[in-house]
């Protein structure tokens, strides 16, 4: 008994992955219709007009005729360009022109500059909220800086003989100091 695999090969074969497979020629993929177009390691169709999509099968809705010419605007209005941008599904984007927005340049827009001054006055409150957070932490910072120099000058430039008497190095090391004599008991 004889049993037939049918392996689809996509990418690389070879002892070392090495060989490009052809992809088009084997007949393993359709880009109907379109062309097929091999490239290393992988393949891509390139589509004819009015169809989209991972193997052409999808219609390009950006492309639609209209009597003798070629309409691209596809389902966006007001003079913007579609450019189609399918795969599994289709799908569109519209550049709008100014003035438009939405998914099909469908709704207009009002100009930032034409706004009301209630937009500028709430920029300028958040412009002062923001600045007097702002003092506020580099005032807490200097204060900050200030207790930890306090801190540090508390503890520095004092007088303490015992301290230069017992952790005095240099002192260790002078053979010729005289030490003071031992404490005598008095009875």
């Amino acid at each position: 008994m004889m049993r037939v695999i049918l392996v689809l090969l996509i990418g690389w074969t070879g002892a070392r992955c090495e060989v490009d497979v052809d992809e088009c020629a084997t007949g393993a993929v359709s880009c109907l219709p379109g062309d097929c177009l091999n490239l290393n390691g992988s393949y891509t169709c390139l589509c004819a007009e009015g169809y989209c999509g991972n193997a052409c099968s999808l219609k390009d809705p950006c492309f639609a005729e209209e009597g003798e010419g070629l309409n691209r605007t596809g389902p966006c209005l007001h003079g913007a360009k579609c450019e189609q941008r399918c795969a599994a599904t289709t799908d569109y984007i519209c550049y709008c022109v100014d003035g438009w927005g939405g998914k099909n340049c469908s709704q207009q827009v009002v100009a930032q500059g034409a706004s009301g001054s209630g937009d500028s006055s709430s920029a300028v409150l958040i412009g002062v909220g923001a600045a007097l957070v702002g003092l506020a932490l580099g005032a807490a910072a200097l204060g900050g800086l200030g207790a930890q120099a306090r801190r540090k000058r508390a503890t520095r430039g004092t007088y303490s003989p015992s301290g230069q008497e017992y952790c005095n190095p240099r002192a260790e090391k002078m053979q010729h100091a005289l030490k003071p004599p031992p404490e005598e008991r008095l009875i």
